[in-house]
């Protein structure tokens, strides 16, 4: 990347990360210093203020500056202070602050100096935000096209390849550079493995672009995978897709979560547990408490689930 006035490389790249932070106004001292001085390689104070020195930054208008620093409750509570409409979008609100009182507004935003995009810094902002966009969507595809011909390493090393390239890593101390898929391959293989019994209603046209989904939500770290998967994908049964592609995920989590128990626990004693609250369907309710071997124990997600939200039965192991 080489954009004119800012430095190449990835403290470049860093320096457009941040220029692109302040697409509303925004107080420097939001940003998490230790984060940014570290990808920066220097303060980010510092950073921001060679942005203004190059014009990308500049201070933000009365109307910007009140909604780029007070939440909309926040500015709702000031209008009502004010005598001012509540409703509307926070720049609205804001924009009724000011017309109703420019004065009184300056001096409450002066004490927290904020700055915004300039129309030159926007541009480079969205520029590299399309730059970044376009790189995702690439690793994503290239990820999916592995897990359509079964490749499934390989689709776990591309998303470590993505990831660190990345100037802020995904999961907390993951050193994605020595990234091993082992464990992340075995997970996939349960996923290609077998349609939970959950999901005996699913359309066998629909299992393979569940299993997709599933795969990518587990190597993306992401709860819902359902944007990987079309509407008029999953038919035959009443789940919603998001959670049809979840049923996929626990159950190759909940397999795998076996497979290593015998491994450190001799012969452990398993009980089901559903999680304890009104969307909680009877037929898991009635799991709760009950104690079985590693060789008998129920398949998660549980097949008789009722609930709109899936199974959410988790195992706990106790040794003998």
């Amino acid at each position: 990347m080489n954009i004119d006035g800012i430095l190449t490389g990835q403290k470049g790249e860093a320096q457009i990360a941040l220029l692109s932070q302040f697409a509303t106004a925004l107080r420097p001292e939001r940003l998490r210093a230790d984060v940014w001085d570290r990808v920066l390689g220097r303060s980010v104070n510092r950073a921001v203020a060679e942005l203004v020195s190059e014009k990308l930054l500049e201070p933000p208008s009365l109307v910007q500056h009140l909604a780029g620093i007070y939440s909309g409750a926040e500015l709702k509570a000031l209008s009502k202070t004010c005598g001012t409409p509540q409703s509307g979008p926070k720049e609205k609100v804001a924009q009724r602050l000011a017309d109703a009182d420019p004065t009184a507004m300056a001096s409450l935003v002066r004490p927290h100096p904020a700055w915004i995009c300039s129309a030159r810094g926007r541009a480079r902002a969205d520029e590299y935000k399309a730059e970044k966009r376009f790189e995702r969507d690439k690793a994503e595809q290239e990820t999916i096209e592995f897990l359509r011909l079964r490749r499934l390493q390989a689709a776990a090393l591309a998303v470590a390849q993505y990831e660190s390239r990345q100037l802020f890593a995904r999961g907390i101390g993951v050193d994605w550079s020595r990234y091993d898929p082992a464990e992340d391959t075995k997970l996939l293989d349960l996923v290609f493995l077998a349609v939970p019994a959950i999901l005996t209603g699913v359309s066998p046209d629909a299992v393979q672009p569940l299993r997709i989904a599933a795969s990518m939500a587990l190597l993306w770290g992401t709860g819902d995978g359902s944007r990987w998967i079309s509407p008029d994908t999953v038919a035959g049964i009443t789940l919603p897709r998001s959670v049809a592609v979840r049923m996929f995920m626990f159950y190759a989590r909940h397999k795998r979560e076996l497979e290593r128990w015998p491994a450190w626990a001799g012969a452990p004693v398993i009980a089901v547990m559903p999680t304890g609250d009104a969307r909680s369907c009877a037929g898991c309710r009635a799991l709760a408490g009950r104690a079985y071997s590693i060789t008998d124990v129920p398949e998660l997600p549980h097949a008789r689930c009722t609930s709109g939200d899936g199974c959410r039965c988790t195992y706990s192991m106790r040794a003998k």
